[in-house]
């Protein structure tokens, strides 16, 4: 399974493994909260604490869990879990309301990536973007390292889900939803014109749309810089772009970029196979493929970047594209296999 998360960690900067599971078995409905399934919570940083109601330091951790979900939940990228392993009593539910308890709360949850319970309460795992351990022990220190991993799962996340202008910036806190408006595959013309609005009478939503549209053009740039030594690449990205700002007086340097890229011979015709590793992509993103049909797909597609780069009817600089791609998944793919 190594390989296959090697490959895409390269290729796709894919944030963790599609096939780690939280719940080895439906844990039933939560106690508190809404309830969680292993397809929400991938690629995400996961925070679980085993508490009890009549544990003096459980309770007492609360404020900075409540903290903790606030400050990094709004990233999309964090999800914290309590599981009340004593007795199940009224009391549970009041306390949690009373400490306005913002996370999934469940009845004796045990995580099945976290190693058996050793000790007493409270007691908490930190789990990365990868569904691997990474801290384990009193709340007090594996709280203070979530910031780090949290960072990496959005980080992660912008690579594989592509170019989101709102997750790249410094947004205010009241704007912190802002990215999920301008995911890649979403319009943003929507999003841009309500910012405008608010922008007349609001100096946070200005900054935020001064933010936004300076990241936009920011990545044009960068395309146009990158359009002859990666033409592939850059028509692909230019036509998704395309989408996102189709009727914003921006897509008019996307369409003379998209012109120039097609011209080079052999660019528009590999569009499909980039096409095809996006969906390939998604599917992996989404727990649909298994690690050895993953790694089977991966060394087809190497194959496929090798007989392309041999194609003289394709232009020079895009002929070169391909192998460079191709090189870069063989190395890493190779010195993995055996692990």
């Amino acid at each position: 399974m190594k390989t296959v998360f090697v490959f895409w960690a390269v290729w796709f900067g894919v944030i963790g493994t599609a096939f780690s599971q939280y719940f080895d078995s439906p844990p039933g409905p939560p106690i508190y909260g809404p309830p969680l399934t292993n397809e929400s919570l991938f690629g995400k940083v996961v925070y679980v604490e085993y508490w009890g109601i009549h544990c003096g330091p459980c309770r007492a951790a609360f404020p900075h869990l409540v903290e903790a979900q606030a400050a990094f939940g709004r990233t999309g990228s964090f999800v914290l879990i309590g599981s009340h392993l004593q007795e199940m009593s009224p009391e549970v539910i009041e306390f949690l309301r009373g400490v306005n308890c913002n996370f999934t709360n469940y009845q004796q949850y045990r995580c099945p990536l976290a190693p058996p319970q050793d000790g007493g309460i409270p007691q908490a795992y930190l789990l990365d973007c990868r569904g691997q351990l990474v801290a384990g022990g009193h709340p007090k220190e594996v709280l203070g390292k979530i910031a780090p991993y949290v960072e990496e799962a959005v980080q992660r996340r912008m690579l594989m889900q592509g170019f989101n202008p709102a997750m790249i910036v410094d947004l205010p806190e009241k704007f912190q939803n802002a990215a999920s408006l301008f995911a890649s595959d979403k319009a943003w013309g929507a999003p841009l014109k309500q910012l405008e609005k608010k922008a007349k009478k609001d100096d946070e939503a200005k900054a935020a749309l001064e933010a936004i549209q300076t990241a936009i053009e920011t990545e044009i740039d960068s395309l146009v810089d990158k359009r002859k030594q990666e033409p592939i690449e850059v028509l692909f990205q230019t036509m998704k772009l395309k989408k996102n700002l189709k009727g914003h007086p921006l897509s008019e340097k996307l369409e003379k970029l998209e012109k120039y890229v097609k011209k080079a011979d052999g660019a528009e015709e590999m569009q499909k196979l980039w096409l095809q590793i996006q969906n390939f992509q998604k599917k992996c993103n989404e727990g649909k493929v298994k690690p050895d049909a993953a790694l089977k797909e991966a060394k087809r597609l190497i194959k496929r970047l090798r007989d392309e780069a041999e194609n003289d009817k394709f232009h020079k600089i895009v002929r070169q594209e391909l192998a460079a791609k191709a090189d870069k998944l063989e190395n890493q793919i190779q010195p993995n296999e055996a692990e």
